[in-house]
């Protein structure tokens, strides 16, 4: 569990507990919750000031994109590519947002490729509110997808190619391989690109 703030002094990391403690305090809190912790949970569940439909959004097993205002806030799951394979199981990687003025809750059951940019881009003061936190959040996603996009293009132009009768079933297996992945893409970032545009 990490936390972020943005105080009189300027962007800073601080302990878990003490970065929740200055939500109403600080321009902007940002905290960062591993879901697979033992804590997290009822960490969340304690959270009265959090709607119980949003505190059960964070804490979803199957998620997919989507952005619903609730009460005071809004609820936010994007999709992004996972930062090691095995953060990565699944072709993308669910991060699970609670965003209202003054404060963001993210929780990930996996660690996001884009975790560690967006933290960079905090901690150097670009980021101010919460709308800033998820366009850099949307930003890196973005720029993590389009090489891994480019190259199931570029994988199904060589298999294009090698098409020859000779050579036809480990073409069909590498078809098959590229096609899978594209198809776990398409399910969630056609989503994905109507709950931001929402």
């Amino acid at each position: 569990m990490r936390a972020y703030a943005i105080s009189d002094s300027g962007p800073v990391e601080l302990p878990f507990a003490d970065g929740a403690a200055q939500f109403g305090k600080a321009g902007l809190v940002w905290l960062v919750l591993d879901g697979r912790q033992p804590g997290v949970a009822a960490w969340i569940e304690a959270q009265a000031d959090v709607p119980d439909i949003a505190r059960s959004a964070l804490l979803a097993a199957e998620t997919r994109p989507r952005s619903d205002l609730i009460g005071q806030g809004a609820i936010i799951n994007m999709r992004g590519l996972g930062k090691t394979p095995q953060d990565d199981p699944d072709a993308l990687v669910s991060l699970r947002f609670w965003a209202e003025t003054g404060r963001v809750i993210l929780v990930m059951l996996r660690t996001s490729l884009a975790l560690d940019i967006v933290t960079d881009h905090f901690l150097a003061g670009t980021i101010t509110d919460p709308g800033d936190l998820l366009s850099a959040f949307a930003d890196a996603i973005t720029d993590g997808l389009d090489p891994d996009v480019a190259n199931l293009g570029d994988a199904l132009d060589d298999c294009e190619l090698r098409v020859e009768v000779a050579n036809i079933h480990p073409t069909r297996r590498e078809v098959t391989r590229v096609r899978a992945r594209a198809i776990a893409f398409r399910r969630f970032v056609a989503p994905q690109r109507q709950a931001l545009a929402q």
